[in-house]
Formats: structure tokens, C-alpha cells, sequence
């Protein structure tokens, strides 16, 4: 079953004259879930007027009530390229910081995954005339022997976003021409354009 979660974030901070505590910014997160199968399919923030697809490896523990350090990072990244927001999707839906514990022979999550995300870019179809813009960020190890899964995966995502898709990476591709993950990435860094199709 999958289920729609939906939270809130706020960033505050003080007057030091007075010290009034005050909202800066207050940023909604839907996530949906399927709480059965440990599976995160999108993490999206609701209130984003030109959000920018973010296409990970697989879930960290981030979902609507928090977010961590990865997420903080895309959303600085994204506001520095022109985007107010990001809807986070996945090669892989499953929910955890450790590789080598991915079920890729599980194909049933992988359909799940596709299937929310063709939901997700009809929905965003739907509430925006501009074209798409996706930035690729999954890492190096796709496509090394064990995760040849994931690679398939990326060819089958990047398929679903309609022509004329905008397509994104950070500078500098891994050794093995994967886009970079942006943990470690500067804030101020510039999406380039990406060609893996």
C-alpha cells in the first residue's frame, strides 16, 4: 500500500536587537512511502513553483518530518541554479544508507518505482507548462558488476521524461561517467548539462 505523507520545515532564526525569534522560511515536504516494503518512491517540497527533479541512487532516512545533510545540500544547490524546490526521486525506492543491503532482485520494487514516477512527472505536466529539468546525481557505482541492476534502472527513468527534457549533473563526471552525488559537492556549484540517453 502506498501512502502520502506531508510535513513541514522551518528555518528560523533571532533578532539580535531584541531577540525576537522569527520563520525565515517554511518549506512543506510531501513524501510518499510504501510502509510495507521499506520503499521512499518520491520526497517532493509542495510548495515549489519551478522545482527541479532530483534522481538519487536510493533513499536516505529523509522524509517529511526530516532531512538530513544530502537534502539541505540539493536544496541549496537547486536555489543556486534557479530552482525553488526539489522533487527527489530514485533508481532504487529502497530505504537505506548502505549499499550493499539494495534487494535488486526484488523487481517488484523497481515496477513500484516506475510507475510513482510516471505519476509524478504527469502530475507535474499537469501543474506546469515549462519544460522538465532533472538533475542526475546517483554516483559512481552504478553500473560496476553487482549494480548493473541500477544502471538498467537509469536507462528505464531517463526514458519515462518526455523530449525536450532539460538534463543535469554536477561538473565532472565519476571515472565511470556517472554523474557525482552531491553530499560532498560546494553549494555554489553550476549544473551542466548531462547526456545519457
Amino acid at each position: 500500500m502506498v501512502e502520502h505523507f506531508h510535513g513541514k520545515e522551518g528555518v528560523s532564526g533571532s533578532n539580535p536587537e531584541d531577540g525576537s525569534i522569527f520563520i525565515l522560511r517554511i518549506m512543506s515536504r510531501i513524501c510518499i512511502k510504501n510502509l510495507e516494503r521499506g520503499l521512499r518512491l518520491v520526497l517532493k517540497d509542495s510548495d515549489a513553483q519551478n522545482p527541479l527533479f532530483f534522481i538519487g541512487l536510493n533513499p536516505s532516512l529523509a522524509d517529511d518530518k526530516r532531512v538530513d545533510p544530502t537534502w539541505h545540500r540539493m536544496q541549496k544547490i537547486a536555489q543556486n541554479n534557479g530552482f525553488d524546490g526539489i522533487i527527489a526521486i530514485n533508481l532504487s525506492p529502497e530505504i537505506t544508507p548502505y549499499l550493499k543491503e539494495l534487494h535488486l532482485e526484488q523487481e517488484i520494487f523497481f515496477e513500484l518505482n516506475l510507475r510513482a514516477i510516471q505519476q509524478e512527472i504527469a502530475l507535474y505536466l499537469t501543474d506546469h507548462a515549462s519544460l522538465l529539468h532533472v538533475w542526475c546525481g546517483w554516483g559512481a557505482n552504478v553500473g560496476d558488476k553487482p549494480y548493473k541492476k541500477l544502471a538498467m534502472s537509469a536507462q528505464q527513468i531517463l526514458s519515462l521524461f518526455p523530449e525536450g527534457t532539460h538534463f543535469y549533473a554536477l561538473p565532472k563526471l565519476t571515472k565511470n561517467g556517472n554523474p557525482r552525488h552531491p553530499l560532498y559537492a560546494k553549494i555554489n556549484s553550476k549544473l551542466v548539462k548531462f547526456s545519457n540517453r
